[in-house]
C-alpha cells in the first residue's frame, strides 16, 4: 500500500508497471452507509483479477460526498485502472452485474454505464503523472477540467450505442425561465438568479442533481423536496420565500421560489462593520450601533416567531438572511430547517456557529437556534466567532466579543448575546487606553517562555526585518514603473513588500537621489489613496484593494503605504506627505479585525499607529495603539489541550512566522514597551474608553 495527499490507498500488483499512460478507466461511487459493502465487492473482484485500483479512506468521505465537495472529484471513491480496452469492457460488464442493486452519487466528469447507479467511466490519464491527455495526432487536452463528461481525444467508446441521443422535447427550465446570474455552485447543484418569462417575475432556481448526496436517505433531491415542504407549511408566517414551482427534468429536481429583494447580512456586514470605524468618530459609531440594534431586535423577533410556529431554522448564518430597504429580514435557505416536533432530516455543523455545548443531547432545538443566533450577531459585528474553529468551547470567542463591546460601549448588544448564549456577566476592569510597562513586560515574558517550552525560535529584538536589497535603485525604478504608470487601484502583496524593503534600504543608504525618488513614489501613492476614497456611512475611507479584491488596511496592502510614508518622514520630513498621512490615517483605525497577526492583521495596524505617534506626536495615536493591544490580548489562549498562544492569519493554532504568527505580535509588544519606557508624557484617559462591566 502507499498513500497520496488525498489519503487514497492503492492496491498495486506487479501489473501496475504495464499500465498505459492514458486510456479508459472506471469509477465506482457509493454513499456513507454502503461504502464498505461496495468496497468489499470491488476489492474482491480486483484482487482475483489482479487489476490495479485505488480507494479513498473512510476519514475523507465527507470531502468527496458532502455538499461542498469538489464537483470534479465528487463521488470518485474507487478508481480502477484497466490495462487495455478489452479489459476495460470486461470490468464494466462484470461490475455492472455485481453492483446492479448498489446506489451511489452521480460523478459529473464521467459517463454513467447504462442504468447503473454507481458505475461510471471516462477516457483519461492512467500512468501519466500530469493531467494531460493526447489525441492520436498528439494534440494535448486537460483531463476532466470541467464538471461535465467530455471525450476530447475522440477515443472510441465501446459502449457508445448505449448512449445514443433520443429526441427530447424542449426543456421546461429554459423555455419558461431565463437564468440571469449564478449565485453559487455546489456538488449537489447550483443556485441561480432568474426571471419567469411569462410575467417577468424575479425568481430563484435551486437545482438538486440526481444521485448525489451523503446517503440514499439524504440525497440532494430529498433535501430540496424537504425545503419545498417547509416553505409551503410556513408560507403564512412571512418569514420565508414563496414556492413558485417545482419539477423534475433530465433526472434533476428544480425548486423555484420568489426572489427576496435586498442584500444578505453578509453583504450588509461590509457596510456596518463597527470594528473598522475609528474611535475618534463618536457620531458615526452611535449611528451604526443604532442600526445594529434594530437588526438584532428584528432577528430576535424573527426567531421567536419561527419558534412559536414550531419551526427550527437550523442552518443559521449571515448568508441565509436577506434584509430589504425597510429592514425587513427574510430567512432564505430552509433546506435544513425542520418542524420542532419532527425527527431531524439533517443537522448543520458550520464551525463558526456551533460550540461544544450544542452536542449535548438535552439541548433543545430552540436552544440550539438561539445559540446560533447569538454567534451570528457576533459575526455581524466583529467576526470573533471565527475563533470557534480553533476553540470550540467558545471561551475565546466570548473574550474577543467582550472586548469589542467594551471598546464601543455596546451594553445592549452584549446583554442580548449573553442571554442567547447563557453567559454570565464578566468582571473585566482593565482600562482601554492606558497600560503599564510591567503589564507589557509580563506579556513578553509569557510569549518567550511559551516559545522556549515549545522549542520555537524567536528572532532578536529589532524592528520589522527587511530584505537587504543590493540593487535598491533598480527596484525603486521598477516600483515607479509598476505603480505610477498603472491605471488601477490595486496594491498587491509584492508591491507592499517591495515598497517596505526599498524604504528601509533607502533610509539606510541615505542617498539624496534615492530619497527624492522614494518621496515622489510615496507622495503619488498617498494622493492615489486620497483619490480612491469610498463612502462609508457618509464618511470617506482611503484604502487600496489587494489581489484578493478586498479593501485592505493591512501591511501587505494599503498599510504598507502609510508605514513607508511614516518611515520616510522619520528621516526626511516633508510637509505635503505629513498633511496627507494625517488625513488618511483614520481609514486604518480598525480596532477589531479577523486576526491579530502582523502583516495580515491587527498587530501590524497597531504598530502603524504606534509609529505615527512617534513621528507625528498626536497622543490619540498612542491611545489607539494601546486599545488595539487590549484587543490582541483577548485573542491569546494557552491550554494543555490546544497549546497555542495566538492563531495565525489562516486561523490555525500555530506559532507561525513573523508576518503571520506570534513573532510579529511580539515585535509590536516590544515596540510598545520601548515607546512607553521612553515616553515622559503619561497617556491621559479619553472619554472614548468605557467599562461595560461594573
Amino acid at each position: 500500500m502507499m498513500h497520496s495527499k488525498f489519503q487514497f490507498h492503492y492496491y498495486v500488483p506487479s501489473a501496475m508497471s504495464n499500465l498505459p499512460q492514458q486510456g479508459w478507466k472506471v469509477h465506482v461511487s457509493a454513499f456513507y452507509d454502503n461504502y464498505r459493502k461496495v468496497l468489499k465487492k470491488v476489492a474482491k473482484y480486483c484482487y482475483l483479477k489482479r487489476i490495479p485500483f485505488k480507494y479513498v479512506l473512510s476519514i475523507q468521505l465527507r470531502d468527496l460526498l458532502g455538499k461542498q465537495a469538489s464537483r470534479l472529484a465528487a463521488g470518485k471513491l474507487i478508481t480502477i485502472y484497466p490495462k487495455d480496452d478489452q479489459q476495460f469492457e470486461e470490468i464494466v460488464l462484470d461490475l455492472y452485474k455485481a453492483l446492479r442493486n448498489i446506489h451511489g452519487p452521480y460523478i459529473l466528469t464521467d459517463r454513467r454505464y447504462r442504468n447503473s447507479r454507481c458505475l461510471y467511466y471516462r477516457y483519461g490519464t492512467i500512468a501519466r503523472q500530469n493531467r494531460t491527455i493526447y489525441s492520436k495526432n498528439g494534440v494535448p487536452f486537460q483531463d476532466a477540467s470541467q464538471p461535465t463528461y467530455a471525450n476530447p481525444t475522440l477515443a472510441k467508446d465501446p459502449f457508445i450505442a448505449d448512449h445514443e441521443k433520443k429526441h427530447q422535447r424542449p426543456l421546461k427550465l429554459f423555455s419558461e425561465y431565463e437564468i440571469t446570474d449564478v449565485y453559487r455552485y455546489s456538488n449537489f447543484g447550483g443556485t441561480y438568479k432568474a426571471i419567469r418569462l411569462s410575467d417577468n417575475l424575479p425568481v430563484i432556481i435551486k437545482e438538486a442533481r440526481s444521485y448525489l448526496g451523503e446517503s440514499e436517505r439524504l440525497t440532494a433531491i430529498k433535501l430540496r423536496k424537504h425545503e419545498r415542504e417547509i416553505l409551503q407549511k410556513y408560507a403564512t408566517t412571512g418569514l420565508l420565500p414563496e414556492v413558485v414551482d417545482s419539477f423534475i427534468e433530465s433526472e434533476n429536481y428544480y425548486l423555484i421560489t420568489t426572489r427576496v429583494k435586498g442584500k444578505t447580512l453578509t453583504e450588509l456586514k461590509n457596510h456596518i462593520y463597527l470594528g473598522g470605524v475609528s474611535l475618534d468618530q463618536p457620531v458615526l459609531i452611535e449611528k451604526i450601533k443604532s442600526q445594529i440594534v434594530r437588526i438584532a431586535q428584528s432577528l430576535n423577533h424573527l426567531f421567536k416567531v419561527a419558534h412559536q410556529h414550531g419551526l427550527f431554522l437550523n442552518d443559521v448564518s449571515l448568508d441565509n438572511f436577506v434584509i430589504d430597504r425597510n429592514e425587513k429580514i427574510t430567512f432564505i435557505d430552509a433546506e435544513a430547517s425542520n418542524t420542532v416536533k419532527s425527527p431531524l432530516l439533517t443537522q448543520t455543523n458550520t464551525p463558526d456557529y456551533n460550540d461544544d455545548h450544542m452536542l449535548i443531547d438535552d439541548l433543545t432545538l430552540i436552544e440550539i437556534d438561539n445559540k446560533r443566533l447569538g454567534y451570528m450577531l457576533i459575526d455581524l459585528v466583529c467576526s470573533a466567532n471565527d475563533l470557534l474553529r480553533v476553540d470550540p468551547s467558545g471561551k475565546q470567542t466570548r473574550k474577543v466579543f467582550e472586548r469589542f463591546c467594551q471598546i464601543y460601549n455596546f451594553v445592549n448588544l452584549w446583554d442580548l448575546v449573553a442571554t442567547l448564549e447563557g453567559w454570565k456577566l464578566a468582571n473585566d476592569n482593565c482600562t482601554l487606553s492606558t497600560v503599564s510597562v510591567s503589564e507589557i513586560t509580563s506579556e513578553i515574558e509569557e510569549i518567550t517562555t511559551f516559545a522556549s517550552t515549545q522549542h520555537y525560535g524567536i528572532m532578536p529584538d529589532h524592528e520589522y526585518p527587511r530584505f537587504n536589497i543590493v540593487q535598491v535603485e533598480d527596484v525603486l525604478k521598477n516600483l515607479h514603473t509598476r505603480i505610477i504608470k498603472r491605471n488601477s487601484n490595486l496594491f498587491t502583496k509584492v508591491d507592499a513588500e517591495d515598497l517596505l524593503n526599498v524604504t528601509e534600504n533607502t533610509i539606510r543608504i541615505r542617498s539624496p537621489k534615492l530619497q527624492k525618488e522614494l518621496q515622489t513614489l510615496v507622495y503619488f501613492l498617498l494622493r492615489r489613496l486620497k483619490n480612491n476614497g469610498r463612502e462609508y456611512y457618509g464618511n470617506q475611507h482611503y484604502l487600496f484593494t489587494n489581489e484578493s479584491g478586498n479593501y485592505s488596511p493591512y501591511l501587505v496592502s494599503s498599510g504598507a503605504v502609510l508605514f513607508a510614508s511614516l518611515s520616510s518622514l522619520k528621516h526626511f520630513p516633508d510637509k505635503k506627505i505629513i498633511r496627507l498621512v494625517k488625513e488618511i490615517l483614520p481609514s486604518f483605525d480598525a480596532s477589531v479585525v479577523r486576526n491579530v497577526s502582523y502583516s495580515y492583521g491587527l498587530s501590524g495596524i497597531a504598530d502603524l499607529f504606534l509609529t505615527a505617534y512617534e513621528i507625528l506626536g498626536d497622543q490619540y495615536y498612542l491611545h489607539s495603539a494601546i486599545t488595539k493591544f487590549r484587543v490582541i490580548q483577548s485573542f491569546k489562549a494557552v491550554s494543555p489541550n490546544c497549546r497555542w498562544l495566538y492563531i495565525d492569519k489562516s486561523l490555525q493554532p500555530k506559532f507561525g512566522h513573523y508576518d503571520d504568527g506570534t513573532p510579529g505580535i511580539l515585535a509590536f509588544y516590544r515596540h510598545l514597551l520601548n515607546v512607553l519606557q521612553n515616553n515622559k508624557i503619561v497617556p491621559q484617559e479619553r472619554e472614548l474608553s468605557h467599562e461595560i462591566y461594573k
